[in-house]
């Protein structure tokens, strides 16, 4: 542990072997979402082992799993997931996002987000499966005077819904 001059709290260093290791993660997490140009689609996909979940945002994809925590159905779909990149025998994306004007809702104009979520089998490398999934608006609670749009986000007990609605292997 090496402590800075003037810092109230010691900085750690990370060993070449800590490196070492995020680095190694990091390369499978850019392995594991980059969409392979291969598609081999099936009517029936399957979760083979256990999946990792990414969602894309801004052009770059957030931590894995980051929706884990969420109430809202997380507990049936729990076994179906890793938190080990390398034990991913299946990943699932949510890309593609974009906000659609679909009406109004009430006085004011309202937009659904409308997503594709990919299940990718990373041993072949190839996309077996697409399923385009859209925000609801009755998931919206209720308008102030100041609302100007209402938006409809794709919600976590949607894609929770998704990955338990897919077989596992």
């Amino acid at each position: 542990m090496t402590a800075l001059s003037g810092c109230k709290k010691p900085v750690t260093e990370r060993t070449p072997a800590e490196q070492k290791k995020e680095a190694d993660e990091d390369a499978l997490r850019v392995k594991l979402t980059t969409i392979p140009t291969k598609e081999q689609l099936t009517k029936k996909p399957a979760i083979k082992g256990k999946a990792v979940y990414f969602e894309e945002s801004a052009g770059r994809w957030g931590k894995e799993n980051a929706f884990i925590g969420d109430s809202t159905g997380y507990s049936a779909i729990s076994g179906r997931l890793t938190y080990g990149l390398k034990e991913a025998g299946t990943v699932i994306l949510k890309t593609s996002c974009k906000n659609e004007r679909s009406g109004n809702y009430g006085a004011v104009p309202a937009y659904v987000e409308s997503c594709v979520l990919l299940v990718i089998d990373p041993a072949i490398p190839a996309v077996v499966y697409k399923e385009r999934v859209d925000g609801k608006l009755e998931n919206i609670a209720t308008l102030r005077k100041s609302t100007t749009r209402v938006d409809a986000s794709v919600s976590a007990p949607q894609i929770y819904q998704f990955i338990g609605s897919l077989a596992q292997n």
